[in-house]
């Protein structure tokens, strides 16, 4: 059986805007990856990124601070 771990999970409208965080999070040395949205969340593209539950106030301040779009930011056993 494979163990769920709690992350935090960043959901999308479009897929330009899932690649373009991660394009940003790479260029910033920000871990996570992009993902099929999980089965229990929604969102337009089918895309979500997922980073450490710990990255919660970073990735809040980059939608702060930035254009980057996104739909919601989630906590989700993956």
């Amino acid at each position: 059986m494979i163990k769920k771990e709690k992350k935090l999970v960043i959901t999308f409208s479009m897929q330009d805007d899932v690649m373009a965080f991660n394009r940003f999070c790479k260029e910033h040395n920000i871990p996570g990856k992009v993902i099929h949205i999980p089965m229990t969340l929604t969102a337009g593209c089918g895309l979500s990124f997922e980073t450490d539950l710990d990255k919660k106030n970073d990735i809040e301040k980059i939608f702060n601070d930035t254009k980057l779009f996104h739909e919601g930011i989630y906590e989700v056993e993956v």
